[in-house]
């Protein structure tokens, strides 16, 4: 039997737009750089552990061989993982977003992915849950965030998903 959660997913939702609002107009000026990555994670952090002091907020910025680990965790003073978020300058790929429902169904806590874009006007965030990826929209310039889709991610089909053939380096 899984444990009580202290926190819900709705609550951990909220303050993780409520960081990214703070990310977008305290530290704008890191979207310029040429490798934002690593501080837009660090900020993002940060505004997590404000938002959130009883929890311990981790950021992990190493590569395993299989791809990215996840950039961000939040554990809870027992240690329990609570939130998981990844972060990158692009959109992922279905891979990324099938290993991201795989994270979501083997860890039980809400599991977010972040295509923040330097030169657009929005963030994309990625919802993982068992059997579905949500996507919502965060407008940068009214700091709110909507629903956009969702998609089936428990066959690997999905007519109405967009796929992008992306070069692997």
């Amino acid at each position: 039997m899984q444990k009580k959660r202290e926190i819900s997913d709705i609550r951990l939702f909220g303050c993780f737009t409520q960081a990214l609002a703070s990310v977008q107009t305290g530290d704008l000026e890191i979207l310029s750089w040429p490798r934002p990555r690593a501080a837009f994670c660090f900020r993002l952090a940060l505004y997590l552990q404000q938002a959130l002091p009883a929890f311990r907020v981790d950021l992990q910025p190493c590569l395993s061989s299989r791809g990215p680990d996840c950039d961000i965790v939040l554990r809870t003073a027992e240690g329990q993982v609570a939130l998981q978020i990844w972060c990158k300058p692009d959109y992922f790929s279905a891979a990324e977003q099938t290993r991201l429902q795989k994270a979501a169904s083997e860890s039980h806590s809400l599991v977010l992915a972040l295509s923040f874009f330097p030169k657009r006007d929005y963030f994309l965030i990625y919802r993982a849950r068992e059997r579905m990826v949500e996507y919502y929209h965060f407008d940068r310039q009214s700091l709110s965030c909507s629903p956009l889709k969702n998609r089936d991610v428990s066959d690997g089909s999905d007519p109405s998903q967009l796929t992008l053939r992306l070069r692997t380096k």
